[in-house]
């Protein structure tokens, strides 16, 4: 009986156990599988921000003389960049009219020809400037652009009136001269005129090896009378020229050549 009561006893100790130990890693299991659970979800991201800008120009002549300079402003606004990636004038002899919409790139754009980078630095909001030299006379059409942040900016096409060359005349004045005089003595110009001045010796009341004549941009040499020497210039101030004996560098007389 003693012993019944003892095995009795041991199997309920024994199931007592077994009980505790499956209660026990329950709730292991259920922390695991929460820790999982949190791991796996997604932190949030700030959503990335619209890139938008503008380009305008500032400053385009309206015509200019074929081989002058042309000198083209504008500038580069951008909100959510801080730079741009590229931006210069884009130009052409036949026009590219209509709206250029952001995904117009410069290599679809059309134009022929397309200036440096205006700055080393291409941080905006600024404004730029470029220029370049068109050869020919006609229409020149021409656009700013800017990449920011792989979009594509454009201003609206202008035109730019290339004017012929103009010859510039030059206005001749023959002036004669001996050992009293010149004859005209004084000449009167306007400022940027261009002048031939044809200095002409006389025989009469001239000194043997006849003269030469100096002025600040210009030496005849010996002129034997009889003969002439020209020379033209495109003199900025007003200026004196004088004659001399050639051989011996005597000093003979002025004449005066008067920019107004």
């Amino acid at each position: 009986m003693k012993a019944l009561l003892i095995s009795l006893t041991c199997v309920l100790l024994l199931a007592a156990c077994t009980q505790q130990v499956v209660v026990t890693q329950e709730p292991a299991q259920q922390e695991t599988q929460t820790i999982k659970e949190v791991s796996s979800t997604p932190v949030p991201r700030a959503p990335a921000r619209e890139v938008s800008g503008s380009v305008r120009f500032v400053d385009v002549p309206s015509k200019v003389v074929a081989g002058d300079v042309v000198l083209v402003s504008w500038t580069v606004n951008g909100d959510g960049v801080a730079s741009a990636e590229q931006t210069a004038i884009y130009y052409d002899t036949v026009s590219h009219p209509g709206i250029f919409s952001s995904g117009i790139t410069p290599t679809n754009a059309g134009y022929a020809s397309v200036t440096q980078n205006p700055a080393a630095s291409l941080q905006i909001p600024k404004t730029f400037s470029t220029q370049f030299v068109p050869q020919n006379e006609g229409m020149l059409f021409l656009r700013a652009h800017a990449s920011l942040g792989g979009k594509q900016f454009w201003t609206e096409e202008r035109n730019i009136v290339i004017e012929p060359k103009t010859s510039v005349a030059e206005n001749e004045f023959v002036i004669e001269a001996d050992d009293d005089g010149f004859y005209p003595a004084l000449i009167n110009i306007e400022r940027g005129q261009r002048i031939k001045l044809t200095f002409k010796v006389r025989t009469d009341n001239v000194y043997y090896a006849g003269l030469q004549i100096k002025g600040p941009s210009f030496d005849t040499g010996p002129i034997v009378p009889g003969s002439q020497r020209t020379v033209s210039l495109k003199p900025d101030a007003t200026f004196t020229f004088t004659s001399y004996w050639p051989s011996s560098g005597v000093k003979k007389t002025d004449g005066r050549v008067v920019v107004s």
